[in-house]
């Protein structure tokens, strides 16, 4: 998606659930708590799927998340193939070895069933198409935390669906679900509304599955789109070998040549810029990065100390679109292991 026409998401704004395994007098099923977080319209609230302890692979929980008109799943739209969805999850790091036991796809012509002895009462459909799962999830997402899935069904679809399952294994698991969206055109009401971030996505990755139970992440993620005042936290974790990550992302892209603005601040003591090696900025356009990371100590950034204040703002023109920008901060030999982030923005073009 690049800089043209206005685009604005549309939400998947009717969720149902089906909660498998055995439903002798309820106690044995997969479960989807607070299901209708993920239609609330709010980007930080999430349903929980949950599967315990597994027994032969019989305990699942599924959310279905469907387009409508008005809410109603008697007035559910139908969307065109070719058109890009995504999901937003959340995955904590004992989910990460065990894949092959999540399911995310698009589906259509769900319906209402009763319960069984193998269900409780809720909606399923048989009209499913998996597009990612196993060791094609864990490609993609490489890390723990949230993410955003985006992916083009290639046939008509209705909404997109989550399916946890328990495989037999003597573990629970637990996943998160925040919402589902597409883009549409639209028109927005000011140049302010278009370059306010919308959502923040933020967790660990590394090459290894081990590294993502180490310590470190970010801790109140989303005040670093709040105000100036309340701050982000990004902690790197002694020895681990990962990268933590914050990303922003704002509901359009940009317009070329436009400014990423970042206000950071070292916990205790004044920033010293020349240890910043290991703090790095992405710009992407959806899941496309557009350049080269910008190294924090680099030259390509403009730096400076905000008066009466420990903070600096680090400033750089990007000069093809972007609709978010990623924090990274990578665990190498340094003394700096913790940075405050109060400000990701998107200036106008110079």
């Amino acid at each position: 998606m690049g800089y043209g026409q206005d685009k604005k998401r549309t939400y998947a704004n009717f969720q149902g659930s089906y909660e498998a395994g055995i439903n002798l007098f309820g106690l044995l099923t997969g479960s989807v708590a607070n299901g209708s977080n993920a239609i609330d319209g709010n980007v930080r609230t999430q349903s929980t799927l949950s599967v315990p302890v597994g027994v032969l692979g019989l305990l699942s929980a599924t959310q279905y998340l469907e387009f409508t008109t008005d809410g109603n799943h008697g007035n559910v739209r139908t969307i065109s193939g070719d058109v890009p969805v995504t999901v937003k999850i959340q995955l904590p790091s004992e989910v990460l070895g065990l894949l092959s036991g999540v399911e995310i796809g698009s589906f259509r012509n769900l319906s209402p069933v009763s319960a069984t002895l193998v269900n409780r009462a809720g909606y399923n459909t048989n009209n499913r198409t998996v597009a990612y799962s196993g060791n094609a999830l864990l490609n993609l997402l490489q890390g723990t935390g949230t993410f955003e899935v985006t992916f083009t069904p290639g046939e008509d679809y209705q909404g997109v669906f989550v399916r946890l399952s328990g495989d037999g294994l003597s573990v629970l698991l637990t996943s998160g679900v925040f919402h589902a969206y597409i883009y549409e055109d639209h028109s927005y009401a000011n140049c302010e509304e278009k370059h306010t971030p919308v959502d923040v996505l933020h967790g660990t990755r590394s090459g290894s599955i081990g590294a993502l139970t180490s310590l470190g992440g970010v801790t109140n993620p989303y005040n670093a789109i709040d105000n100036f005042t309340d701050y982000a936290t990004m902690n790197v974790g002694v020895g681990a070998l990962n990268t933590i990550y914050l990303n922003t992302v704002f509901p359009t892209p940009s317009e070329p040549g436009q400014v990423v603005r970042v206000v950071l601040e070292q916990p205790g003591s004044l920033l010293d810029l020349s240890v910043l090696s290991s703090f790095s900025i992405q710009p992407y356009n959806r899941g496309t990065a557009v350049g080269s990371p910008i190294v924090a100590n680099g030259g390509l950034l403009n730096a400076r100390l905000l008066p009466g204040t420990q903070k600096y703002e680090l400033a750089f023109k990007v000069d093809n679109p972007f609709d978010r920008v990623e924090l990274r901060f990578d665990n190498t030999v340094t003394a700096l292991t913790s940075l405050r982030v109060y400000e990701v923005s998107r200036l106008p073009r110079v």
